[in-house]
């Protein structure tokens, strides 16, 4: 059972969900949201809208145990950002007709928090001090690139769609 305390964390961190969602309807928050997206690809979607909504210009997130052991320290006073994480169960249920222990599993999400790179100093003297992942420019085939840009449209066409384009 979840305490109190993060029975309410979870109900705040649901409604910050609901207000990211709502967000999204205006052209300029879908255009935030996709920048958060790009920067928390590995995140579900709704860790990636709750990200978004509470610390937009975040880059890099972990826990607080996870930049201790990065060689960061979150500094005091400095607010976490509230994400949903896994927290797997299981419980014996009894035993069958053939004496077989019989096991229920499940997956409940608890609000978490984790902190930004921002919201953090380097140890001094740290072993091994976190150092940023190198960002790489995407690079393809330009030629195949035109090709699924002529298929989109050719689709969007096929749906009674318009696409426009502009800097």
């Amino acid at each position: 059972l979840m305490s109190e305390r993060s029975q309410a964390h979870t109900a705040r961190a649901r409604a910050d969900l609901e207000r990211a969602v709502a967000a999204l309807r205006d052209s300029d928050g879908w255009r935030r949201n996709l920048a958060v997206m790009a920067q928390f690809h590995r995140y579900s979607f709704r860790n990636q809208l709750l990200i978004g909504l509470q610390m937009p210009d975040a880059t890099y997130v972990r826990g607080f145990k996870g930049w201790i052991d990065s060689g960061r320290c979150v500094r005091k006073g400095e607010t976490s950002i509230r994400i949903f994480a896994p927290r797997p169960w299981q419980r014996e249920t009894g035993v069958d007709e053939a004496g077989t222990l019989q096991i229920e599993q499940g997956v409940n999400f608890a609000a978490v928090p984790v902190f930004d790179v921002s919201q953090t100093d380097p140890i001094p003297g740290h072993p091994h001090p976190w150092q940023p992942p190198e960002r790489h420019a995407a690079r393809g085939d330009e030629a195949l690139a035109w090709t699924l840009w002529a298929a989109m449209l050719a689709h969007a066409g096929a749906l009674n769609l318009t696409v426009s384009t502009s800097d």
